[in-house]
């Protein structure tokens, strides 16, 4: 005999949206103890850049001293704007590196991607909510700290008669300095998703942002001057030449527009890299 009514057809659950992944990554991020860390340390660093910078100022290379005149105010405070950017951009390579490999291999080393996976079957989702909350996270870091030790500086200087200014150049340098420093993130968040291991993404991060354009090609320029001409397009030296373009003291300078470019080829084909396996491979 029949049973009537039939049993109900199981309801299949509904698709995670995307503002709750979102929200669920932000909290993985600050639950880890070593985002603060990593954090905290950027911070006290870049903030001090400006101050330090201000205290070893050479005056007599602008040729002047005592009072400053309007010009040599502005030629300051870009140098300044350049030394706190650029050192920013150093220490995302140093400290941030660490957090955008650790976004996702922690998971990974945890078994916590497992849940993730069976949260949102899709992935993407996921991943692009991490490059977001990574790139967010990055931007004010950034923002705040540059800003920071801009006016740390401008006060210490202030002391020794000279007045910083905030122009549209200075604004730009330090504008450039977020956008070097998200793009450099998501490199090294690529860099996770593609090695999945905590220790093999930091290993690589750093050796592509500091052992081998710092170290080893300039060992190598030694012999051959071609591989000067290589380090010129690495991360940390397209990041400097965005930076410091038009600066009289910039040891690269490719151009803003091309030094931009060149990196964003550098990150694309990281997160391009990193999204197939972390679509493709299982957990």
């Amino acid at each position: 005999m029949t049973n009537w009514p039939p049993p109900p057809t199981p309801r299949v659950g509904r698709q995670v949206r995307f503002h709750r992944v979102f929200l669920a990554e932000w909290l993985k991020l600050r639950s880890l103890r070593s985002t603060w860390w990593v954090i905290g340390v950027f911070v006290f660093v870049t903030i001090g850049t400006g101050l330090i910078y201000a205290l070893n100022v050479e005056f007599s290379e602008f040729g002047l001293s005592g009072r400053f005149g309007e010009m040599t105010n502005r030629l300051i405070s870009e140098q300044v704007a350049a030394a706190v950017a650029g050192q920013a951009i150093v220490l995302v390579i140093m400290e941030l590196a660490v957090l955008g490999v650790l976004t996702l291999t922690n998971e990974y080393s945890s078994g916590m991607i497992r849940s993730t996976f069976a949260a949102v079957p899709k992935r993407w989702p996921v991943l692009v909510a991490k490059a977001l909350l990574i790139s967010f996270v990055t931007t004010i870091l950034v923002t705040v700290t540059a800003l920071i030790g801009f006016v740390m500086a401008a006060v210490a200087l202030n002391q020794q008669g000279v007045s910083l200014v905030i122009s549209r150049s200075v604004l730009s340098m330090l504008g450039y300095g977020v956008l070097v420093s998200v793009l450099l993130v998501l490199l090294f968040l690529g860099l996770g998703a593609l090695l999945r291991f905590s220790a093999a993404g930091i290993a690589v991060a750093y050796g592509v942002g500091v052992v081998v354009p710092m170290l080893l090609l300039p060992l190598l320029a030694l012999a051959a001057k071609v591989f000067e001409d290589i380090g010129s397009y690495f991360p940390i030296a397209l990041g400097m030449s965005a930076i410091n373009s038009g600066l009289p003291n910039a040891s690269v300078d490719l151009g803003r527009l091309a030094s931009l470019g060149y990196l964003t080829i550098w990150s694309a084909a990281a997160m391009t890299l990193g999204a197939w396996r972390f679509m493709r491979r299982d957990a």
